[in-house]
């Protein structure tokens, strides 16, 4: 918690599950159990002397760029691919070389 002048006047962490690999290269998270850690953590601040109506946001660290696929309703329809997933690698790679060989900023394209 960061108070108006700037100054950390509380925080908190809460373990949450490992990421899983069902299979090589795959790197999955339930963004459920991401809910879970944030409330733990919160929990803990509140048990701390915080009050909660003193609470105007709530920051998150750890957590890079990920894919979490919602239906119409805005429920989490699978698990998280979170960054270090590979499964797109050959994708990537492909755009990759063709945005190389085009002249995105006026100079000369990238050698690959």
């Amino acid at each position: 918690m960061v108070d108006g002048g700037g100054k950390v006047v509380a925080s908190a962490t809460h373990e949450h599950q490992p990421f899983a690999s069902p299979q090589t290269g795959w790197a999955e998270q339930d963004p459920q159990d991401w809910f879970h850690a944030c409330a733990g953590a919160v929990r803990q601040v509140l048990h701390n002397g915080i009050d909660a109506q003193d609470i105007a946001c709530v920051g998150l660290t750890g957590q890079m760029h990920g894919a979490v696929l919602l239906d119409d309703a805005d429920e989490v329809l699978r698990p998280a691919l979170i960054w270090c997933d590979q499964r797109s690698a050959p994708e990537a790679e492909a755009l990759t070389r063709t945005s190389a060989r085009r002249n995105w900023c006026s100079g000369p394209a990238i050698p690959r």
